[in-house]
């Protein structure tokens, strides 16, 4: 990526231009497939799941 010296204006090159379409093309043979964790759906609320979990925190400190 440029920046103009004078009014600090960006833009890319055409070599970063042809291999970011080179990448768009050859997407799924370049890109390597991996599992990401995103979230842990459960049937509780979040107010009363966060409590339950301050409480055993608490419980656990009294029985040591």
């Amino acid at each position: 990526m440029w920046s103009c010296p004078h009014c600090g204006e960006s833009y890319f090159t055409a070599q970063t231009m042809h291999e970011i379409e080179r990448i768009k093309a050859l997407r799924k043979s370049v890109a390597v497939a991996r599992p990401v964790p995103v979230a842990m759906l459960t049937d509780e609320v979040p107010d009363k799941a966060l409590h339950r979990t301050h409480q055993k925190r608490r419980a656990g400190e009294r029985d040591r």
